[in-house]
């Protein structure tokens, strides 16, 4: 049986042979060779295979850009509509609607990050106590893309008490005066609405291309002309925006902070 077994190894083809067997012939990769290049709208020389590529990932693009941009209104994902949590022991909070989804815009201030907000929102009403989704649903710990180097632990206080210096959001540039996630051995927090928003997103103020969530050296925001070092960036143009500005008006993406 063991010879059996290894004979059947022997007779199958190895990875190099099966590459021989899968290539193209030398007939084919001439005639490849030989494929009339087309000119890019970049003034990029390519070949018709590429091209036809490009045009499909820009329908692709298109369609991701209009995804991306559906995401910074309040999403109605999966929330559980009544919870306990450890910040208002007393009574369960449920999950109400305080018209900023719809339009009335009719805000409050969250009790666990002392931010404000609008629209979705965790609610006491017989002792007025509100939470964001992300502040009542924040879990211990958690991994972000915008710092990747350690996990961000979630902490109920804010800083600037007990002669602690006062911290800010590193994302929205105010200040953290409750719920938030930090990176203790970086000195990094965001606040749990920040840690929210999309990587990459479209802009009204630069609709030609996706913006990316990025840090860096002061540059310009160009809603506002104040300097941002977290901002949206299109690489491409040179724009940077403020998340705070990214919608291009004094609403803010998913209700983040924009000024204490």
């Amino acid at each position: 049986m063991e010879t059996d077994r290894f004979s059947d190894l022997e007779r199958t083809p190895r990875p190099a042979e099966r590459a021989r067997a899968c290539s193209p012939s030398g007939s084919d990769s001439r005639s490849r060779a030989r494929q009339p290049a087309v000119t890019a709208p970049s003034g990029v020389q390519t070949t018709k295979r590429v091209q036809d590529h490009l045009a499909t990932s820009s329908a692709s693009h298109t369609r991701t850009s209009a995804r991306v941009a559906s995401s910074l209104s309040n999403s109605q994902f999966a929330m559980a509509r009544a919870i306990r949590h450890a910040a208002h022991q007393e009574h369960h909070l449920f999950l109400v609607d305080s018209g900023g989804s719809s339009g009335s815009d009719r805000g409050f201030v969250c009790d666990g990050c002392r931010c404000p907000g609008a629209g979705l929102r965790y609610l006491c009403g017989a002792c007025d106590f509100d939470l964001h989704g992300p502040c009542a649903t924040a879990p211990g710990a958690a991994w972000f893309f915008f710092h990747g180097q350690h996990p961000l632990a979630f902490e109920v206080a804010g800083g600037g008490s007990g002669g602690e210096p006062r911290r800010r959001c590193d994302i929205c540039e105010t200040d953290i005066r409750g719920m938030h996630y930090r990176c203790r051995p970086c000195g990094f927090d965001v606040h749990p609405v920040c840690a929210q928003l999309p990587g990459a997103a479209v802009s009204p103020l630069h609709p030609e291309h996706v913006v990316m969530l990025s840090v860096g050296a002061p540059e310009e925001c160009a809603r506002c002309g104040v300097d941002c070092v977290w901002r949206y960036r299109c690489g491409l143009c040179d724009v940077n925006i403020h998340p705070r500005c990214l919608l291009g008006t004094d609403q803010t993406p998913l209700n983040i902070p924009k000024s204490n």
